[in-house]
């Protein structure tokens, strides 16, 4: 209670800050996902463009960013089918860098069309606040929600709809239809890559990391560029992003093997090299899942698309929402593995546990259905240190190293004295000693030592906290020695006959 100037005769009381902080813990496989998605469908959708886009459903992944069944051009849309639709998984950030006014757009020359019951299938894909009906020479131009309503086909072109009452005059009247048809011109790994305005201050591509934060309060967990993560250029600055995010967060990234040019197990290993996929930050994934059904169209994945779900998957159901449980051998959605041209990509165990001893995880359907197979980053075998080597290992490092930056923050500029460390070492001390009684960890602590911090740094404001975790490794091989127990033999015989033999 602050001192008002006041007599003080009486009783008077105040509180003082908890001195064990609640921990503010970051969620662990939040998928943060770059590549381009049918914006022109979404009325106001270019608001939508190079911003971070949170995402808690299907119906809101849509309605934000629109859908096509045409990943080819809109790679976005796979990942939207596989969190939402296939893994029933939540949340998703989506970075959208496709602008559909972009070069190659085209306005549509003015098309006359004819209601039939009061309402046309226009057969146009076109962008959709650049839509313009009026009447058959050209005037009015009538109001949309007044006059017509605007829904989509199947194919994604555009129904134009009367409204009994406004100024469309029958359910057979003839309306003029104007507007602009998106570019269909591809995006480019310059795209995805993006960069800063240094005018304006805007960030596109994959710099727009950055605010991913800033704007949706969640910390980026998987960086993933469904189309593009196979291209070196693009794989350099997602491993480079992944490692310092606003200068405090890290993350992991999912990089696809270029399966147009790497058919076969055996050239995976120089394709990873040649490409620089050697971060532990980085998975390194060969194959395309994919469903392919007798009666529906087959769905072709990106091996990240799935991949990325997966992990929000086993920390939701295997980890409690800790991201200790490995990936591997957890189910993905697909009955076929597949190269880029659609081609069958055979895989045996042997050939799996080779791809996993350099590094690359890919899918094996061996045991209990296709499943993703491998633990390791893609830093092994060069750098075999436990903490970068395996993925659930390098996960729970970044995981508990983003919850001490948000749940210690609230501390910064406090005054560097004795209560300060107790909070800071006590509060982390008791959350990490849960993280062991669940297992997530075998042990932890947390130590403010006087050999890391000289007074020099001290008196410049630094102060150093020294965790010491030990997270459990994947168990990868389970080994079993077999003997011939010789005195088992006596069974054959009754109890008395033993003894008599005896």
């Amino acid at each position: 209670m602050p001192n008002l100037g006041i007599f003080k005769h009486g009783v008077s009381w105040s509180d003082v800050p908890t001195s064990v902080i609640s921990p503010v813990e970051a969620p662990a496989g939040v998928n943060v996902v770059f590549g381009s998605a049918p914006l022109h469908l979404v009325p106001g959708g270019n608001l939508n463009l190079n911003t971070p886009i949170l995402c808690n459903t299907y119906e809101d992944a849509v309605a934000s960013l629109g859908y096509s069944n045409n990943w080819a051009t809109y790679d976005i849309c796979e990942h939207m089918d596989a969190c939402f639709v296939e893994f029933g998984m939540f949340p998703a950030i989506y970075v959208v860098v496709n602008d559909p006014a972009r070069t190659g757009s085209t306005p549509l020359t003015p098309k006359t069309l004819t209601l039939v019951g009061g309402k046309v299938d226009s057969a146009e894909e076109l962008i959709y606040w650049t839509i313009a009906v009026k009447g058959q020479s050209g005037t009015p131009t009538y109001v949309l929600g007044t006059d017509y309503l605007l829904s989509l086909s199947a194919n994604n072109t555009w129904i134009i709809t009367r409204i009994v009452g406004g100024a469309i005059a029958s359910d057979t009247a003839q309306i003029q239809l104007t507007g602009t048809k998106p570019s269909t011109t591809p995006i480019t790994s310059t795209d995805i890559i993006g960069g800063v305005n240094g005018t304006t201050g805007k960030r596109t591509g994959l710099e727009v990391i950055e605010d991913v934060f800033q704007e949706t309060g969640l910390v980026p967990g998987v960086i993933i560029c469904p189309a593009f993560s196979h291209v070196a250029a693009v794989a350099a600055v997602m491993e480079a992003k992944s490692e310092n995010i606003n200068g405090c967060f890290a993350c992991t990234c999912l990089i696809d093997v270029d399966t147009s040019t790497i058919k076969v197990a055996s050239g995976v290993p120089a394709w990873k090299t040649a490409n620089n996929i050697s971060f532990p930050r980085q998975q390194c994934l060969f194959g395309k899942p994919a469903l392919v059904s007798a009666d529906a169209p087959a769905k072709v994945f990106n091996f990240a698309s799935q991949q990325g779900p997966l992990m929000q998957w086993t920390d939701a159901y295997r980890g409690q929402g800790l991201p200790y449980y490995s990936p591997s051998n957890k189910n993905l959605r697909m009955n076929s593995l597949q190269l880029q041209d659609g081609t069958e990509l055979p895989m045996h165990l042997l050939d799996a546990n080779y791809l996993n001893s350099q590094g690359v995880v890919t899918a094996l359907n061996f045991i209990g259905g296709w499943r993703s197979w491998g633990n390791r980053t893609a830093a092994y075998p060069a750098d075999s240190d436990v903490k970068d080597m395996f993925i659930p290992v390098r996960r729970m490092f970044d995981y508990i190293g983003n919850t001490v930056v948000l749940t210690i923050w609230q501390k910064v500029d406090e005054p560097g004295n004795r209560r300060l460390i107790d909070a800071v070492v006590n509060s982390l001390q008791l959350w990490l000693d849960g993280l062991a009684a669940s297992q997530a960890l075998l042990g932890a602590r947390v130590e403010f030592r006087q050999d890391e911090n000289p007074t020099t740094e001290l008196l410049d404001g630094h102060y150093t906290f020294h965790i010491y975790i030990a997270v459990p490794t994947p168990a990868e091989w389970l080994d079993f020695r077999i003997e011939y127990w010789i005195p088992f033999v006596e069974g054959l015989f009754s109890d008395e006959e033993s003894v008599a033999i005896a």
